[in-house]
């Protein structure tokens, strides 16, 4: 049993794989457990779960799962006598098939909401249908890997890699200024609102800036960060801004990318999986040079979580930075099993990401 929220790991997996929409295929089902143990939690934790109904997975998936949840208790039901599933279950499956949720279609955008286990719990603010010891972020999101020309529509594996790091060090965000590059969904921007909030004072609260380039992502984001369920829209000082890192190479344009970094000031400059294709290193290094090679005391820093897709382009971006005589790089040493604070364990192979710590030479 997870000692923070006192439900069983197995049926702690249920409500974060049905949570973060993992397929039924990935998800096990405790049909180990007692019977009526596991069909109130699904009935109670889930299915009418406050949070659920104000923000649903998509119709699409709840199709999906609930035909396997009600396939599972049927055989649960058979081995033992004297048990009834809750109509509730068939009235919204039924109720999801009569509104013609396709399964056959690509998938359409979906609240998802990643819960974690929370260390912060003694100031956290829980909502209604929340769980003690559980803390979420909400986001809406594609379930597609492009849409609209866009990768910035879901939340990739490095930005959890780089909320456990920051999770394990608060202090790199805690009363700093904090920029992200590359912001997408928002996910980042949620889950490092939550920890200023948890560990910062709330009276003084330190700038967060999530920055993108399309319109649409940065919409989104904006949406993201003001949902009343995410700490981040209790957050005084965090805001959403258009950066194009292609100023950094237009002699017209650097000074208002200038103006632009003055504005916001971080402290510390945050990204996940922003290189994503050769094309962009250039801008990407300038802008990084042009916003940690500032006028300000204070010390500025740049914590970058890449995947590792294509080794050349990886390590063209380190070699563009390396040649940088300005900037000196580090390489740190991944948090592992990063994924499992945020979603139930799936199998497969982990993705390979890779960290590194930009920062001025001294």
């Amino acid at each position: 049993m997870s000692p923070s929220t006192g439900i069983k790991p197995e049926l702690l997996g249920l409500l974060r794989g049905y949570g973060a929409l993992i397929s039924p295929n990935l998800l096990h089902f405790p049909i180990h457990l007692p019977f009526t143990y596991v069909h109130d939690f699904l009935l109670d934790s889930i299915l009418l779960n406050g949070h659920f109904v104000e923000f649903p997975p998509s119709d699409h998936y709840q199709t999906f799962f609930w035909k396997w949840v009600i396939s599972h208790l049927e055989t649960m039901a058979v081995e033992e006598e004297d048990l009834e599933i809750d109509t509730r279950f068939y009235d919204r499956h039924i109720a999801l098939l009569s509104a013609g949720a396709s399964t056959s279609q690509a998938p359409p955008p979906s609240f998802i909401t990643y819960f974690f286990e929370d260390s912060l719990r003694n100031k956290a603010l829980k909502r209604p249908g929340s769980f003690i010891g559980l803390n979420a972020i909400t986001l809406l999101e594609s379930r597609t890997t492009i849409e609209s020309g866009t990768t910035g529509l879901r939340t990739w594996t490095a930005s959890f890699v780089l909320a456990c790091l920051l999770a394990s060090q608060p202090n790199l965000i805690i009363d700093r200024n904090v920029m992200e590059l590359g912001a997408g969904s928002g996910f980042l921007g949620v889950f490092t609102a939550h920890l200023q909030l948890g560990y910062g004072d709330a009276e003084r609260m330190p700038s967060i800036c999530l920055t993108d380039v399309n319109d649409e992502v940065l919409q989104r984001c904006n949406n993201n960060i003001r949902l009343p369920c995410n700490s981040s829209s209790r957050h005084q000082n965090i805001s959403v801004r258009s950066l194009d890192w292609t100023d950094a190479m237009d002699a017209d344009r650097t000074p208002h990318l200038q103006r632009v970094l003055d504005e916001i000031d971080p402290d510390i400059i945050l990204g996940a999986d922003i290189v994503y294709h050769p094309d962009i290193i250039p801008a990407l290094v300038a802008t990084l040079k042009l916003a940690l090679e500032t006028k300000s005391e204070r010390h500025r820093e740049v914590f970058l979580v890449l995947t590792v897709r294509n080794e050349s382009t990886l390590e063209r971006f380190v070699g563009a930075v390396t040649a940088e005589a300005s900037l000196c790089t580090e390489e740190l040493v991944p948090p592992k099993n990063a994924e499992d604070m945020f979603l139930p364990p799936q199998g497969g192979p982990e993705s390979v990401v890779r960290i590194f710590k930009i920062s001025i030479r001294r």
